[in-house]
């Protein structure tokens, strides 16, 4: 039976072996709502993050030009398995942006720093996953 016809995800293994060409989720189970999301005040700018679940921290990072929204469908899935936190970079989702934006701005160590702060202000500081 395909992955289709179930309604599920295959096995890699069966994928790899040519037994079957379709991975996929059901669209029923694929989520539109955005996750709950949370504010923290980081000095003189308000972070934005999402986070379920209990346990050691397992962090998602979102690429360019995106936001915590990117993992909404993942989260809930893994939150069986640990604290999940999804932080919207600075500039992107609901993270402030930097007062002085431009081309000498968001540059990845501002980016490093702004992570760095809101992980320890959340005591995400051991055991983590990312």
């Amino acid at each position: 039976m395909s992955s289709h016809e179930s309604g599920g995800v295959v096995d890699i293994n069966q994928f790899r072996q040519g037994k079957t060409a379709l991975i996929s989720q059901p669209a029923e189970s694929i989520k539109t709502e955005p996750l709950p999301n949370n504010r923290i005040e980081l000095g003189d700018l308000t972070g934005s993050y999402c986070e379920m679940g209990e346990g050691d921290p397992i962090v998602f990072l979102h690429g360019a030009f995106t936001h915590s929204y990117t993992w909404r469908n993942i989260m809930p899935e893994l939150a069986k398995f640990g604290r999940c936190i999804a932080p919207d970079f600075l500039g992107m989702g609901d993270a402030d942006a930097l007062v002085r934006s431009g081309p000498d701005s968001y540059h990845y160590r501002e980016q490093c720093d702004y992570l760095d702060e809101l992980l320890k202000a959340l005591d995400v500081t051991e055991n983590v996953t990312l």
